[in-house]
Formats: C-alpha cells, sequence, structure tokens
C-alpha cells in the first residue's frame, strides 16, 4: 500500500476535501492494479506502463487525463460519492461507493494498457 497515505491525505484534503473519505481506498485499489503514485507534488501523478495520468479538479468532481493530452479518460463526481456515503445504513451500502471507485480504477487501468 502506499507508504505515505497520511501525508497524501492531508494535502489532498487541504486543496480536495470533498475527495478526503475516498483517498485511502482508492490508492489501496490503484496499488493493487499495478500503478505507482508519485504523491510528491500538490496533486498525486499516477503511473502503469510508463504511461503517465494527471489528475484535474474543481470543487466537486475529479477529472485523469492522459500528461499532454487535454481529452477526459475517467472522471468521478465527489457529491454524488458523499451523498451515496452519507445514506449508507448498514455495510451493504458501503458497497455502493466502493464500486464507483473500483469502476474509476479500471478506466484508468484500461488507459494505461500498451
Amino acid at each position: 500500500m502506499h507508504n505515505r497515505l497520511p501525508e497524501s491525505s492531508l494535502r489532498l484534503g487541504h486543496h480536495m476535501p470533498a475527495a478526503l473519505p475516498f483517498v485511502a481506498p482508492f490508492f489501496a485499489k490503484l496499488s493493487k492494479a499495478g500503478f505507482d503514485i508519485d504523491d510528491h507534488r500538490i496533486k498525486p501523478v499516477i503511473r502503469r506502463n510508463g504511461r503517465r495520468i494527471v489528475a484535474d479538479y474543481d470543487r466537486l468532481s475529479v477529472r485523469f487525463r492522459m500528461h499532454g493530452q487535454s481529452t477526459t479518460v475517467a472522471s468521478i463526481d465527489l457529491d454524488r460519492l458523499q451523498k451515496t456515503l452519507r445514506a449508507a445504513k448498514k455495510i451493504a451500502d458501503y458497497a455502493a461507493v466502493d464500486s464507483q471507485i473500483s469502476k474509476l480504477v479500471r478506466q484508468l487501468k484500461d488507459a494505461t494498457e500498451l
């Protein structure tokens, strides 16, 4: 797992507070999918198969694109994800949040296939 997760979470929480609850599961899934996470920048850069993905964010969403390109390869609506999380009443309800994070990681993985 990501060895600088606490520091990265605090930094991301400062710049993207809506993303804070989702950083740990997202980074864990990225690592499991074979991504390297360069967290020495304000916005983490993720790499897989020599391909670099950067994140662009506003207050309630994050869009991912290949470095040097403008086309979005994946995105996530943080507002919707937070609403799903807040509405969770039992453990099984958290599966919807996990599923959305897994879908995002699959899209990023597909974008980095050779």
